[in-house]
């Protein structure tokens, strides 16, 4: 495989969206036996793809195994749905990402095909820690079924909106931000408030760290493009770039969230 620079992807800047602070180990547009094969070479996208790719692995092995275990068993039915949602969105967001960065440099129709898998992708996910949140806040330090079913049904409603948006190009927003801008904001803040104060301390520095690791990498890393913006001593950071330290806080940010399941049996009325 020969890798390009920043400048020779001139042709293509109107769909190959390179780091503009990267300026080599680009793979040039190819075929997708091309693309699969470059997932064992290296350039800058190789660390992009395993970060989010076997995690996603691990995390569909764990929706497999989590219902013979004591906490899914011992969970009330409406937990027991979030934990495997939260499982599975993970997967689907790891797996999307990985073969997103994997094969998105074929030509301009697979990349709007595998930049759409992977926000909706990320659009499960922020619904996946929106309905976690709704149980700990209005099943646990509150009982409200009644709210709790009804913001559940909102919540459900709004994330298919974002992904249908997302798949027909209608409106161009970008729903990975906001969406889980207004979901940390709204809900995950004053749900870890509230169940610390009621003595649930790890249900509440789990679903906070999630949110504030998805914070961290979104502006900083994703957003910013640091380090290599400022730094890029001897082209370091052309491979550990800042998309991959985003990619690692996004995994230990799901993570985080996953802590909450071992927990929420103990919000049972």
């Amino acid at each position: 495989m020969r890798l390009v620079t920043l400048t020779e992807l001139q042709p293509h800047k109107d769909w190959y969206l390179p780091n503009p602070y990267i300026h080599s180990m680009y793979r040039r547009p190819g075929t997708w036996k091309e693309a699969a094969h470059s997932m064992v070479q290296w350039h800058n996208e190789t660390l992009n793809i395993h970060t989010h790719l076997w995690p996603g692995i691990m995390w569909l092995y764990m929706a497999y195994t989590c219902v013979g275990e004591e906490y899914y068993l011992r969970a009330p039915w409406y937990s027991q749905t979030v934990i495997l949602f939260g499982y599975l969105s993970g997967a689907i967001m790891g797996l999307a990402s990985g073969l997103a960065h994997t094969f998105y440099y074929i030509n301009p129709r697979w990349a709007s095909l595998c930049w759409k898998m992977d926000y909706v992708g990320i659009i499960g996910m922020g619904l996946s820690h929106q309905l976690l949140d709704s149980i700990i806040l209005f099943r646990g330090v509150y009982d409200w079924p009644s709210l709790y079913y009804f913001l559940t049904l909102c919540q459900l409603l709004f994330g298919t909106y974002c992904a249908y948006d997302i798949l027909v190009d209608r409106s161009g927003i970008n729903w990975g931000i906001i969406y889980t801008g207004i979901s940390c904001i709204f809900l995950t803040v004053p749900t870890a408030v509230l169940s610390y104060q009621i003595g649930q301390q790890e249900l509440a520095i789990s679903t906070f760290t999630c949110s504030l690791l998805i914070g961290i990498g979104g502006t900083i890393f994703y957003q910013g493009k640091l380090p290599e913006r400022f730094w890029n001593p001897n082209g370091i950071f052309t491979i550990f770039n800042s998309h991959v330290y985003h990619h690692i806080l996004a995994v230990l940010a799901v993570m985080a969230a996953f802590n909450c399941f071992h927990c929420l049996y103990r919000l049972s009325p």
